[in-house]
């Protein structure tokens, strides 16, 4: 029997994650997973921020290591990649 805690925890973000759960028997920590995940827009933003920085990051940890380590660089092509209307003025993200 697993853990009601852990249960409860991943379920308070919707009915459907508790269905999803029950039903479909699949891992509890993963709640939704794209049909094709090379179309995905994080795998899109991995493949830009490889090419912007020639790096090869080959997964979302990977990714999220770099980004952790590299905040400026991250945020700033979160900015441009999203679209933002906005200037992004002079102050610098401290890390």
């Amino acid at each position: 029997m697993q853990d009601i805690g852990v249960y409860f925890r991943l379920c308070l973000i919707s009915v459907e994650c508790q269905i999803y759960l029950d039903v479909e028997k699949q891992d509890p920590c993963v709640l939704w997973r794209p049909q094709d995940p090379q179309s995905a827009r994080t795998h899109q933003f991995r493949r830009k921020i490889n090419s912007l920085h020639t790096l090869s990051l080959q997964t979302y940890e990977e990714l999220w290591k770099w980004s952790t380590e590299n905040i400026g660089d991250f945020w700033n092509a979160v900015w441009d990649e999203t679209g933002v209307i906005g200037t992004k003025g002079d102050n610098k993200v401290r890390s």
